[in-house]
């Protein structure tokens, strides 16, 4: 289930790589233990042992280069979000922890997603041995190939086929032009040109039904490829 992960690896080309914890589940939504993880993360050492890029470590959101109001280095104005401090991270962690109620050993049920590339699954070990080392918590890791990607790869996909099949079964470019089958595309244009308002009514009505069967189809496929899709009695 995608509501099981607890933390996930993202990377935006040419901006910085971030980590993104899951804060609709505990204890992720509690701001001390999200302190104490990313207060124990050791970017300098991801930087120089792991990326070896020459990169500036993320310590927040916004990344170094881009100006302020007055032509300024926006992060020498407001400094930096997170900063590694062992210490501190483990006196918000254990503060963390008392006010969810959970123990450093809950932490197991958990998992970092990380995709396919090699560099993001050693960021990925990384991290898991730092918050085994600084903070005492053992999480697991989990690459992201076919159980969360195409799942949600393929959704779009579904849309834009349910208006394609419609397409072909009235009469497309494909069915008309290349293969000589009159479809309803032509009749439609022949309607048009000989104002004829009856046969323009019933190929729209027609086209419209349709296509309305073709969006259901979509929405029931919907629910059949991806379950956390579905309507329940709140309509939600």
């Amino acid at each position: 289930m995608a509501s099981d992960y607890a933390y996930q690896l993202y990377y935006i080309k040419g901006a910085e790589s971030y980590n993104n914890l899951n804060t609709t589940i505990k204890p992720f939504d509690n701001i001390n233990i999200r302190k104490g993880l990313a207060m124990s993360i050791d970017r300098q050492t991801l930087v120089d042992k792991i990326a070896q890029g020459g990169q500036i470590p993320a310590e927040g959101v916004v990344p170094f280069g881009m100006l302020d109001e007055n032509g300024e280095e926006y992060r020498n104005g407001v400094g930096n979000l997170n900063e590694y401090n062992v210490e501190k991270a483990k006196e918000l962690f254990q503060k963390g922890l008392e006010e969810t109620g959970f123990k450093a050993e809950d932490f197991s049920q958990f998992s970092i997603l990380y995709n396919t590339s090699e560099g993001h699954k050693k960021i990925a070990q990384a991290i898991q041995e730092m918050w085994r080392q600084n903070l005492g918590i053992e999480i697991q890791l989990e690459a992201v190939i076919l159980k969360h990607a195409v799942r949600n790869a393929i959704l779009p996909i579904i849309s834009v086929l349910g208006t394609l099949v419609s397409n072909l079964i009235v009469g497309s470019f494909v069915v008309e032009k290349i293969f000589g089958i009159p479809g309803l595309g032509s009749f439609f244009v022949n309607s048009i040109n000989n104002r004829d308002y009856t046969l323009i009514m019933g190929t729209t009505v027609f086209y419209s039904i349709i296509l309305i069967v073709m969006l259901l189809l979509v929405d029931i496929a919907y629910m059949l490829v991806d379950p956390r899709i579905k309507l329940t009695k709140e309509g939600r």
